[in-house]
């Protein structure tokens, strides 16, 4: 639209020098660069959940192995968690209480594994609230973040490598890696469609790559041949 109105009165401006220079158009804007996907390495959760407590256990398990949102997990009520059966589930829904109230296509019933099912099922079993993480005072935590860093400072981890959605991240790359489809992922994340998966399916093609790269490099002849140079020219 700016562009439109400096093309009108006769401004646009030259973009380049010399033979390079024309006319500002819709090819020089700016171009959205989506994030890299970070996820947290096997030996990094080891030492964090190392150093979690009963409560951050429950709390930490939870978004690690169902992948829910921080708002998903804060307003989690006993209600919501169907732990028997044969398919126990929890369940993301309006929590008007809480002021709570996803999206459409995120209400959904986040199926999880007998393992963590057990953990909350003992968690629950500990105190008498509505909530399944709440704070002393019954009410909602707002400080998960804050939990998360200072468990990662206890476990001698660097505290601005470690937050909340990183568990989300780390839970639909290791479903993928595991064979899951995008559909049945995109139903436990609450999605809207299969193409907002994509960065996470990126990710995991860019760690197989390098792992085959990994792979055609490690023929013993090769790397003997490299340590036999580094020590040469040492």
């Amino acid at each position: 639209m700016i562009l439109q109105l400096l093309k009108y009165h006769g401004c646009v401006p030259q973009v380049g020098l010399g033979k390079n220079a024309h006319p500002l158009g819709i090819k020089d804007a700016p171009r959205f660069t989506e994030a890299e996907v970070e996820t947290y390495k096997p030996e990094e959760l080891t030492r964090f959940f190392f150093a979690c407590g009963p409560r951050e256990t429950a709390i930490f398990q939870t978004l690690h192995r169902a992948g829910l949102r921080e708002n998903e997990l804060a307003t989690l009520r006993r209600q919501d968690c169907n732990l028997d059966g044969a398919a126990p589930y929890l369940h993301v829904r309006e929590r008007p209480e809480y002021d709570f109230v996803p999206k459409a296509y995120e209400i959904r019933k986040v199926n999880i594994d007998p393992d963590l099912t057990s953990l909350l099922r003992e968690w629950l079993k500990t105190y008498n609230n509505d909530l399944v993480f709440p704070i002393r005072q019954g009410t909602i935590d707002g400080h998960l973040l804050r939990l998360c860093e200072r468990v990662a400072k206890c476990a001698g981890l660097d505290p601005n490598c470690f937050w909340l959605h990183k568990f989300r991240a780390t839970y639909a790359t290791h479903c993928l890696r595991k064979g899951m489809d995008l559909e049945t992922l995109r139903c436990q994340l609450g999605h809207r469609d299969t193409e907002s998966l994509r960065r996470y399916v990126k990710a995991l093609q860019d760690e197989e790559r390098a792992k085959k790269v990994a792979e055609v490099f490690a023929d013993n002849r090769i790397s003997e041949s490299l340590r036999a140079y580094q020590t040469a020219i040492v």
